[in-house]
């Protein structure tokens, strides 16, 4: 058994042929390109259960040979691909797996997943592939593979075009160098599904489900280094999984779920700037914040379609300024979520991408210390962890306590804050009791629903302002008689609002007393009292 640690990328055409010519690539190569015909058939149950287990068993013909593989997801990272890796010869005429000969460990864990369930093949892939041996100058092995076929499944097919370097022998981070080189040169689409989870999509009538937060894995024995690394990994993973949701579906749920994910890693790093440096956090905070301002845009357009215009337009079926206004809505959407596909196809995600993952494999915070334990790295979590809650709660609390004094500008910032301080709970809460966090926490997730739904209506105002803007334009183009009123439209929406708006920041007033007058359920843990303030 052994741990295969890959990425993949898809090509375009001529960057397919490009790269086999690149310098880079040819010097490090050793011997020649070996070129071969895959087959490869990947097994499951009629309910699909090894896929919904992470377990992949597939039977392919290379060069006369039969293979049986069996693939066991291992550390979820983001857009390296790490998994258990299987493999054990069959005889060639062989037309289905035999689990009898897997090793017992992988054997367990295929019969748990499917019980007694038969076996069928699911999914086909027939490949060109291409491979070369690459040495490195620090003696780092890497497989470079250039692939090109299709997969198929249940009558369907999707070409495939894409080039994977794994990892055979040596330093992780040689690897990410490599890649970060072909980043440099050419545009690389970052895949994050494998040939199977591909031909598995073809089978489903809907589209690939969205992935909501994953809480970061570590207890109050943790150290602050320990925390922070998985606190990056969970929402890199995050960032990584809602990829196929937004490409392959365009799922609204799944862009939202990405610009969270984004949002809580900025807040992860920002968490750990004092214990970790601003050298090891500020780059990829700065690169986060400006990828979820893209998602934010398509985002602000889905909002507004569906919470916003959506009533109103059930209020007012046969107002045609509201259908004017709608299409001149989607019109912009539409821009939104093409760059947010650009976005995510482009080398500078897949940059980012390498970045986070390259930052918790190789801790380069650690670099020019000493070996042994180091005094802020190897330090209890939980201290670390209550003082940056009291200093997320501080900074809400220096605008929450004149909220009723607060401009649209300022409420704006509250909420920013308060969802720095969501996320902190997120991150921490499993460090004390939960009987002092259920309060607190529902107050606040109560609170920042409230502070959304004006957040919202603030937005509206923008997005009205923006549409009614493009009257004039749209009326040289089509002709006075034969537009809508837009201006009329934007009015009308936010007059049906701001009844609901009012309201609501009432409710953010109740809540935001009620939030403050909880007792800090973090407060026992700091190391000394913080000047200046008393519990609340």
């Amino acid at each position: 058994m052994a741990e295969e640690v890959e990425l993949k990328f898809e090509v375009a055409e001529k960057t397919f042929s490009d790269l086999k010519t690149m310098k880079k690539l040819i010097k490090q190569r050793r011997g020649l390109a070996r070129r071969s015909a895959l087959r490869a058939t990947y097994f499951d149950t009629a309910d699909r259960a090894l896929q919904k287990n992470n377990i992949s068993l597939r039977l392919r013909h290379k060069d006369g040979e039969l293979t049986q593989t069996v693939k066991i997801s291992s550390s979820a990272k983001g857009g390296t691909q790490r998994r258990r890796e299987y493999d054990l010869k069959l005889c060639a005429e062989a037309k289905e797996p035999d689990l009898s000969l897997l090793d017992a460990d992988a054997r367990d864990q295929v019969r748990a997943s499917i019980g007694n369930d038969p076996l069928e093949p699911i999914v086909i892939t027939d490949v060109e592939r291409e491979t070369w041996d690459l040495v490195d100058g620090k003696g780092t092995q890497i497989e470079l593979a250039f692939d090109e076929g299709e997969v198929s499944a249940s009558g369907h097919s999707l070409p495939i075009r894409e080039i994977e370097l794994e990892l055979v022998e040596g330093d992780p981070q040689r690897l990410y160098k490599l890649a970060n080189k072909l980043l440099d040169e050419y545009e690389l689409d970052l895949q994050v599904m494998s040939k199977a989870d591909r031909g598995y999509a073809l089978l489903d009538t809907k589209r690939p489900k969205h992935v909501k937060a994953i809480e970061p894995n570590f207890d109050a024995g943790a150290t602050v280094e320990d925390a922070f690394v998985e606190i990056v990994r969970a929402c890199l993973v995050q960032v990584v999984a809602n990829k196929p949701a937004m490409t392959v579906g365009k799922a609204v749920e799944g862009l939202h779920q990405m610009r969270v994910g984004l949002r809580r890693l900025r807040s992860g790093l920002e968490a750990f700037e004092s214990a970790m440096g601003k050298k090891t956090t500020k780059s990829l905070e700065k690169e986060a914040k400006l990828m979820a301002r893209i998602l934010g845009r398509a985002r602000d357009h889905d909002v507004f379609l569906a919470e916003l215009l959506k009533p109103v337009e059930k209020a007012y079926p046969h107002d045609a300024r509201l259908r004017a206004f709608r299409a001149a809505t989607e019109g912009r959407r539409e821009a939104c979520w093409q760059e947010v596909t650009n976005l995510l196809a482009s080398s500078r995600f897949a940059r980012f991408v390498l970045a986070a993952e390259e930052l918790i494999d190789e801790r380069p915070w650690r670099d020019g210390t000493e070996a042994g334990s180091h005094p802020v790295f190897d330090a209890p979590i939980s201290p670390h962890a209550a003082q940056e809650l009291e200093k997320l709660y501080l900074d809400a609390r220096k605008l929450g306590d004149r909220l009723d004094e607060l401009d649209e500008e300022e409420r704006h910032e509250l909420r920013k804050r308060l969802k720095k301080l969501r996320y902190g709970f997120a991150f921490f809460s499993d460090l004390f009791p939960d009987e002092a966090v259920k309060p607190q926490l529902k107050h606040l997730s109560d609170m920042q629903d409230a502070f959304g739904a004006l957040n919202d209506f603030a937005s509206a105002h923008e997005m009205v302002e923006a549409i009614s803007s493009m009257h004039g334009k749209l009326e040289k183009a089509l002709g006075e008689d034969e537009l809508p009123d837009l201006g009329g439209a934007g009015e009308l929406i936010l007059d049906f609002h701001r009844e609901r708006a009012d309201a609501e920041h009432e409710r953010a007033d109740e809540l935001w007393q009620e939030f403050a007058a909880d007792e800090k359920f973090w407060r026992d843990a700091l190391p000394e009292p913080v000047v200046g303030e008393t519990a609340s």
